[in-house]
């Protein structure tokens, strides 16, 4: 026994070493966005954005990309940073709480495991000289020192939204804080306002001068100076500044001011101004900072860093691939193994580890013919349509088709025996055969709504397309449908389809009358094709989210599901349900909108906020993050043990809702024990028996109000 004990060890040291690792079945490509936060150290300038955090090496422009797939980051949509005394990088992110990069791993603070007070929108995070990291969010700021937290309230209650802009720490260790409520401070650890400058939500930065000077910079209202008693502004009517949107201050060593604005970069003085504009299109700049040598480092709302060395900018590109914006409309990948991504704002082509962008405009959809040709669909301009062809391109317009980009907005495209059908949001279905378009709409078809989403052939070549009334079926020359009229579909807004290698239809639905915070679909529906529709969904399955986005069934007859919320899911379509999040792997964010899978067998996620995931489940490993605190709150005991043992977990608050998941090592779910249970406050006590669960180590996730708590367990 106490040998398999020793070998039981050594198996759980190597399973909680492998998942403090990165996700080396994901990796992540975005578009750096807007540059947030900028550090430095003696080497390396380090660079927050919302496509990730971005290390740049002053001497030899080396660029280095870190982000929730390669470091585990908490989110990639990166708000803030700062450096701590043991060079740590802390990052505050926009969505799931903050994080401590050491340059190994990434330790995460989010709600569930510490003292946050806040998950989202961790907009400033600083270090004071004792080594503290505070961090602002909404209505709240932090300290934590390593071990304890301590939050303080702040933001006018009867503002929209709350927030604090700004924060700075003196030397003397207090705490100003720029929010809705005005200004204010933390002073020997008490808040309070002081008076003469109104709360606003177009504060936008803060500053502290060598003579002990608080500078604010608002959008619409220019400069504010505090010296303890008196408050002056300065804007374009009294002073030099010629502008009164300020994005950001910074002081060199001669405590000189230059201020991040719209208009450029200004070296302000009180009586004198100047100018700097940096190329277009990145002379907006939203942060700024001074090195020990006095070079200012910018950051431009197109997502580039800019170095002014007093005379010149230097442009510096920070995306780690070619996208121009991380809202991804579709994805597709050719015969050739070619993915084609289409943002907001371009069209790329990955080919092999080559990126390239083909188009920048916006592309709402693909499609692909045998000839290799790639259909694309343009959301605004004179070519609304495109057949692609290195060596031959045709374009259609208004002059040559009854397409228009002004009035027919096109959602999605199939292509079977080389005829193309077009889906629009407002005009029905279009057929074109090479020479002909054909429209279907409701005034000359049984087609159930001129707004038509997905598409697809079944095995018999039957069309089959969601809508806005239901799911239909068109063989050619009849138009089935089934919606809420005649069936037990869930809701009649049908925007996600797939078809089995047995001729099931499955598809989902949204019902955006309904709309409760992120869940308003309908779950997911089996369909036979004829009259019987099965439905999965949060309450009688281990589908943890209603709303999906997108389907996907791969080779394997396996369902893979984009959820707004939940991450991506997939599912064996027998009991096995299974999810990654940014719980346990390297997906970008938990909102996906699409998903597509290569020749090569890699999943393909597009995200409405995050740009790309891409996932290869031949390596796919179930990470799950045990964290120390998580041991106080959520006790197992026995562990390991061999058929039962007690669980043991604190409410704090009366009609608690709790659920209690079982994993096995490769994140498939298993069991849920406790479903949507209420509770009331104290110490509750479950015993769960194992159920002959073969021997091995398994994980329970326990969710109560919204955080969840994940345990090993060991079955011997």
């Amino acid at each position: 026994m106490k040998k398999l004990y020793s070998l039981i060890f050594l198996f759980w040291i190597s399973i909680t070493t492998l998942f403090s690792q990165a996700h080396s079945s994901w990796l992540n490509y975005s578009f750096s966005q807007r540059v947030t936060d900028i550090c430095l150290d003696n080497i390396n300038v380090w660079v927050a954005t919302q496509g990730g955090l971005v290390k740049y090496n002053k001497s030899n422009g080396q660029k280095t990309y870190y982000n929730r797939a390669n470091s585990n980051l908490p989110d990639n949509n990166l708000l803030s940073l700062c450096i701590d005394k043991d060079k740590s990088i802390w990052v505050g992110g926009k969505y799931y709480g903050i994080g401590k990069y050491n340059g190994e791993k990434c330790t995460i603070y989010n709600q569930s495991n510490s003292g946050l007070p806040f998950d989202q929108y961790n907009a400033k995070i600083k270090i004071d000289k004792n080594g503290d990291i505070w961090v602002a969010s909404f209505r709240w700021i932090a300290k934590f020192d390593g071990t304890n937290w301590k939050s303080w309230k702040t933001g006018n209650n009867l503002s929209t939204f709350p927030i604090i802009s700004d924060f700075v720490i003196d030397e003397n260790e207090i705490v100003w804080i720029c929010s809705t409520d005005g200004l204010g401070k933390i002073e020997n650890d008490i808040y309070s306002i002081v008076p003469g400058i109104p709360g606003s939500m177009t504060s936008l930065c803060m500053a502290i001068d060598n003579q002990r000077n608080i500078w604010i910079g608002r959008a619409g209202t220019g400069l504010y100076q505090y010296d303890g008693t008196r408050i002056t502004n300065y804007n374009t009517s009294n002073s030099c500044l010629p502008t009164n949107q300020i994005f950001d201050i910074a002081f060199d060593s001669q405590n000189k001011m230059w201020l991040a604005t719209p208009e450029g970069l200004i070296k302000f003085g009180i009586s004198q101004c100047y100018l700097y504009r940096p190329p277009v299109p990145d002379t907006s700049l939203l942060r700024v900072m001074c090195d020990v040598n006095d070079t200012v480092w910018c950051g431009s709302f197109s997502g580039k860093l800019m170095c002014f060395n007093g005379t010149n900018f230097n442009s510096i590109e920070l995306s780690n691939s070619p996208l121009k914006d991380n809202y991804i409309m579709d994805i597709i990948a050719d015969n050739e193994n070619n993915t084609w991504i289409a943002t907001k704002k371009n069209v790329v082509k990955k080919s092999n580890d080559q990126f390239s962008a083909i188009f920048n405009k916006q592309s709402n959809a693909f499609a692909l013919n045998k000839e290799g040709a790639v259909w694309i669909a343009f959301d605004s301009g004179d070519t609304c349509l495109l057949k692609y062809k290195p060596d031959l391109s045709i374009v259609f317009d208004s002059l040559n088709s009854p397409l228009n980009t002004n009035k027919v907005k096109i959602s999605n495209m199939i292509v079977d025996n080389n005829i193309l059908w077009i889906a629009t949001s407002r005009y029905g279905l279009f057929k074109y055969d090479g020479v002909t378009f054909t429209n279907y709409n409701i005034s000359n078809s049984t087609i159930p709504s001129n707004e038509v989403g997905p598409l697809l052939f079944d095995q018999g070549n039957n069309l089959w397309g969601g809508s806005a009334n239901g799911i239909f079926k068109f063989d050619g020359s009849t138009w089935t449908v089934w919606n809420r009229s005649n069936s037990n579909i869930p809701t009649n807004m049908v925007n996600g389809i797939a078809v089995d290698k047995d001729n099931k239809i499955w598809f989902s639905c949204m019902d955006e009358s309904r709309i409760v915070g992120i869940e308003y679909g309908g779950g997911l529906t089996c369909f036979d094709g004829l009259n019987i529709m099965k439905t999965y969904n949060i309450q009688n399955s281990g589908l943890l989210c209603n709303t999906i986005m997108d389907i996907h069934i791969d080779k394997n007859n396996l369902l893979w599901l984009s959820t707004y919320g939940a991450g991506l899911m997939s599912f064996d379509m027998i009991n096995i349900w299974k999810v990654y999040d940014v719980n346990n792997s390297g997906i970008a964010n938990n909102v996906v909108q699409k998903i597509n899978q290569d020749k090569s067998g890699y999943l393909w996620l597009g995200h409405i906020d995050a740009g790309i995931s891409v996932f290869n489940p031949g390596l796919d490993t179930f990470d799950i993050n045990e964290k120390e605190d998580e041991k106080k709150t959520f006790i197992i005991n026995p562990n390991p043990f061999k058929y039962n043992t007690n669980i043991t977990f604190k409410i704090t608050e009366n009609n608690s809702i709790v659920t209690l998941k079982v994993y096995d090592i490769k994140g498939i779910l298993l069991e849920i024990p406790i479903k949507g249970q209420s509770y009331n406050s104290g110490t509750q006590n479950v015993n769960w028996i194992s159920n002959n669960f073969k021997s091995g180590i398994y994980f329970f996730s326990l969710t109560i109000n919204g955080k969840t708590f994940n345990r090993k367990f060991l079955i011997d």
